[in-house]
């Protein structure tokens, strides 16, 4: 057993007998905090939390109640004043109606084997957190506070099949429902929502008319479901600003706006997406398209089924700093890193490239001659099909992580320049799994010179090896 009496807590843990009648009975008032978390309670004594009436938070967490199966009424009574209660992994089966102290503004149900919650909540209109996740909830019709206090409801890994009853919650700013059996979002109208957390169901189209009622959304999460297509939804979700579509069968996210949006973006400089980050990671994407999303600054599209790109596909997202292209199919993706003013970091890794502007043989000098990739930090290389690997600093001023690892490059040219700089801590070529022999003088030559700048995971060619 572990004790713990302050001036305003009480924490009693591990301990091996059941819950004393009246353990508190002679405790001040002025506590404010009861933790009885990993006890071995199985029944809770009406009389259990008697001199506790000023107590406002109460922890019973991973005890046994599941011996009772139920919260009954009376248990509870006592404190009048409890705002926080969590009651997480104890196997309770059901919650009486009126178990529960009506001011509570904080509850936790999590993990337990709750099939209904008895409509014991919709009287309770302080609420403002509800954590029911990790339970067998099939519905939340009739089930949750009828005002309009609730902010935050944690609902994953129930067995929910629809949205029904969250009408009632149009406060709701955040809204959990991972892992459930949810077919559709059912065109909720909750217009202070601001982040949407659905992946893992088996949601298989969205369309601008799901959204139309939650104007305020900034992030959504739909990975893991079950999405073939995806309507022009950011027509409606103007301050959406992240959006996760991956692991899903996606062969096009060309529709994200309608193309009368696109046309006008350039014309109506205000009315174009927000959107910063966009995750499509893991669908069955063949093509692109024009992508017109002028804030972007982050898109993932690895792992994809992606053949060819080309910088017409990518020439509308001026502000990305981040484009993730690894384990797609691609051989080639020619201009596309010139049309990314903006862009610090690449990943081609984990494709069949067998060339790259600007690490052809094509970069002959004079190199001053061609644009710079002002920004790009770390280029990802690795696993791919290049066969020469021609690396001229002036193009790429900015350049800290290069990794062209497990490739094919037997060439190797390397030109320094004056206006390089690295902003990260230690410069890095990753450049071993490649067949390239010291006998070749420009090899050796250009090693050494790379190896003056940079940490390199080769040895050198005289026997070094660097850090």
């Amino acid at each position: 057993m572990k004790l713990g009496i302050y001036r305003l807590q009480i924490s009693l843990t591990e301990w091996g007998a059941e819950f004393p009648a009246q353990l508190f009975a002679d405790v001040q008032p002025s506590v404010r905090e009861l933790i009885l978390d990993h006890n071995s309670f199985g029944v809770l004594p009406d009389t259990a939390f008697a001199g506790l009436r000023g107590t406002q938070i109460v922890r019973l967490d991973h005890n046994r109640l599941n011996e009772i199966g139920r919260l009954s009424r009376g248990q509870l009574a006592p404190l009048a004043q409890l705002r926080y209660l969590s009651l997480a992994g104890n196997g309770l089966q059901a919650v009486e109606q009126g178990a529960l102290p009506p001011g509570i503004k904080h509850l936790s149900l999590y993990n337990n084997r709750l099939e209904s919650l008895n409509g014991t909540l919709r009287n309770m209109n302080s609420m403002k957190w509800l954590f029911i996740s990790k339970n067998r909830l099939t519905s939340l019709r009739d089930e949750l506070p009828a005002g309009n206090s609730l902010r935050a409801l944690t609902a994953y890994e129930n067995r929910l099949t629809s949205l029904d009853g969250l009408q009632d919650a149009r406060s709701l700013s955040r809204l959990f429902l991972r892992s459930n059996r949810l077919t559709s979002l059912g065109r909720l109208r909750l217009p202070l929502l601001k982040l949407l957390e659905v992946s893992d169901n088996q949601i298989e189209t969205v369309t601008p008319e799901d959204f139309a009622g939650m104007p305020a959304l900034k992030e959504v999460t739909l990975a893991s479901n079950r999405l073939t297509e995806v309507g022009p939804i950011l027509d409606v979700l103007r301050a959406l600003d992240k959006l996760d579509l991956s692991d899903n069968g996606l062969i096009s996210i060309g529709q994200l706006t309608s193309e009368d949006r696109q046309l006008g973006a350039t014309e109506a400089a205000g009315d174009v997406p927000v959107l910063a980050h966009l995750y499509v990671r893991a669908n069955r994407l063949t093509s692109l398209g024009e992508l017109h999303l002028p804030k972007l600054r982050i898109l993932d599209l690895s792992d994809n089924r992606l053949t060819q790109v080309s910088a017409t596909n990518f020439v509308g997202l001026p502000s990305l700093r981040e484009l993730i292209l690894s384990g797609n199919h691609l051989e080639e993706v020619g201009l596309l890193l010139e049309v990314l003013p903006s862009l610090t970091k690449a990943d081609f890794s984990d494709n069949i490239i067998r060339s790259m502007t600007p690490l052809n043989t094509r970069e002959a000098l004079p190199h001053e001659d061609k644009p710079q990739l002002v920004h790009l930090e770390t280029l990802m290389l690795n696993n791919n099909s290049l066969s020469a690997l021609h690396v001229a600093l002036y193009r790429l001023p900015s350049l800290c992580v290069l990794d062209v690892r497990d490739n094919a490059i037997s060439s190797l040219r390397w030109h320094r320049h004056h206006a390089w700089h690295c902003s990260l801590q230690r410069s890095k070529l990753r450049i071993r799994g490649n067949p390239m022999r010291c006998e070749d003088e420009t090899v050796r030559r250009s090693l050494t010179s790379a190896a003056e700048q940079f940490s390199i995971d080769v040895a050198l060619c005289d026997g070094v090896q660097e850090p």
